[in-house]
């Protein structure tokens, strides 16, 4: 891309745009153009870089693991976290479609970029619209949750029914008193019962414990399944 095609793309960003045309000119002539083809990538998370980029064309994909974080369009940067902190990236970037961005390393960070009370303010707003946009996906996915958890009790329920009713096989394969010889398979049904109820409470101290994690607070699911027996005294009968 020519240089005054880059310092009119400058001019129109929040990060730069407060600069006048010479000092642009420098900041142009002095940092690198990286081209990246589709799907290419320009850092990969825990990456130790002290380097962040301006889009000039195409778009970049922010992603960490297999979920999309953001995609950045001509006029957005990336990056600016590596020469805040001087940590490892925090997640990776690679191109959607042919890609070009200037490159700005720590030195031309600190001379045209860190000394500046705008430039600051702008990657301070950029930040904050991160955070913004993170809490809405957080929210989002927190929703997501709720439902999955909803389901995942309405499964929980049949398997204490089952094991309910297994219970009242057992009971009367047992007998109903003393004197009555125990059945055929009734051990087989006792081992199947007890595999039923390990599953179902395994389930629920997993669902429990990863709801704890994530949402930090105590969830009502019951596990016991006494509550359940009016709904099993109304849809299985043993006879």
């Amino acid at each position: 891309m020519e240089n005054s095609r880059k310092i009119g793309l400058l001019k129109q960003t929040d990060l730069l745009s407060f600069r006048d045309e010479s000092t642009l000119a420098k900041l142009v002539e002095h940092c690198r153009e990286i081209s990246l083809e589709p799907k290419e990538v320009l850092f990969h998370e825990d990456d130790l870089e002290n380097t962040m980029y301006l889009i000039l064309e195409g778009e970049i994909e922010v992603f960490k693991g297999p979920k999309q974080i953001a995609v950045l369009t001509p006029g957005n940067y990336l990056g600016e976290m590596s020469l805040i902190e001087s940590k490892a990236r925090s997640a990776s970037a690679r191109a959607e479609q042919k890609a070009l961005l200037m490159e700005i390393n720590e030195e031309h960070f600190h001379t045209y970029l860190a000394s500046e009370p705008q430039a600051l303010l702008s990657i301070m707003r950029t930040l904050s619209g991160r955070v913004r946009s993170d809490l809405e996906t957080m929210m989002k996915d927190m929703r997501k949750l709720s439902i999955f958890t909803h389901d995942i009790r309405n499964y929980l329920s049949t398997l204490g029914l089952a094991e309910l009713s297994l219970e009242d096989t057992i009971e009367l394969l047992g007998g109903t008193n003393p004197d009555h010889k125990k059945r055929e398979g009734l051990e087989d049904m006792e081992k199947c019962q007890h595999v039923v109820k390990t599953v179902r409470t395994n389930l629920m101290e997993l669902l429990d414990t990863s709801l704890n994690h994530i949402k930090k607070v105590k969830t009502d699911y019951k596990k016991s399944i006494s509550s359940l027996k009016g709904i099993h005294s109304k849809q299985f009968l043993i006879h």
